[in-house]
């Protein structure tokens, strides 16, 4: 696995990652909502939502997309 402090991305990607990881996305992919991450993170909801897509786009997360309102699945792909 790649440090993500060595990570070419920006500082809100970093701490997307690592709150991620803490969540336990490490090992497998785990449900969480932008509100929760939001929260966490204490960012904005377009800057968690825009960074996802952006860490997704580059391979560095796999989002399993939740089924009706069910929240998507994070896992890390580092």
């Amino acid at each position: 696995m790649r440090k993500i402090y060595e990570l070419n991305i920006n500082k809100s990607q970093k701490l997307l990652l690592y709150v991620l990881k803490e969540l336990g996305a490490y090992d497998e992919a785990i449900p969480v909502t932008l509100d929760e991450l939001t929260k966490i993170s204490s960012m904005n909801r377009l800057t968690v939502n825009n960074n996802l897509k952006e860490l997704h786009q580059n391979n560095f997360i796999i989002v399993e997309s939740g089924k009706g309102q069910a929240s998507n699945s994070y896992r890390l792909n580092l």
